[in-house]
C-alpha cells in the first residue's frame, strides 16, 4: 500500500492498532474467544495479523487443557479425600477394639492381681491354722 504523506500513514497505522489492541485488551483480560480480522489484501500488518490469532489459538488450547486438568486434579481430590476418610473410620475402629482388649487384658491382670492377694491370705491364713 502506497501513502502520499507521512500522515497518511500514521492515520493507517492507528486505524490498524485500533482493530488489534482491543482483542489484546480482552485477551489480556481472559477472554480469548475474539479473533483478529486478517484482510485479503497483504500489508505490514498481515504477518503480525497472522502470528496474534495463531497465539490466541495456542491461549485457548492451554486453556482448555489447563480446564481438563484441573476437572482430573479435582477428581483424584475427592477419590483421595474418599479414602482418607474411609481408611481413618477403618483405624479409629480399630482403635476403639484395641482401647477394649487392652480394658480387658488390664481388668485381667487386676483381677490376677486380686487373686494372688487372695491366694497369698489363704496360704497366710492356712499356714496359721496349723
Amino acid at each position: 500500500m502506497a501513502f502520499n504523506k507521512s500522515e497518511d500513514y500514521r492515520r493507517y497505522v492507528q486505524e490498524r492498532m485500533g482493530r488489534i489492541i482491543p482483542v489484546l485488551e480482552e485477551a489480556a483480560m481472559g477472554n480469548l474467544s475474539s479473533m483478529l480480522e486478517i484482510p485479503e489484501q497483504e500489508d505490514e500488518f498481515t504477518e503480525l495479523l497472522v502470528s496474534l490469532n495463531l497465539m490466541l489459538d495456542d491461549l485457548r488450547e492451554l486453556a482448555r487443557t489447563k480446564a481438563e486438568y484441573a476437572e482430573k486434579l479435582e477428581k483424584i481430590n475427592d477419590d483421595l479425600d474418599r479414602k482418607v476418610k474411609e481408611r481413618t473410620k477403618e483405624l479409629e475402629e480399630r482403635m476403639k477394639q484395641g482401647e477394649k482388649l487392652m480394658n480387658v487384658l488390664v481388668g485381667r491382670e487386676l483381677k490376677m492381681v486380686e487373686l494372688k492377694k487372695e491366694i497369698s491370705r489363704l496360704k497366710q491364713k492356712c499356714g496359721e491354722a496349723e
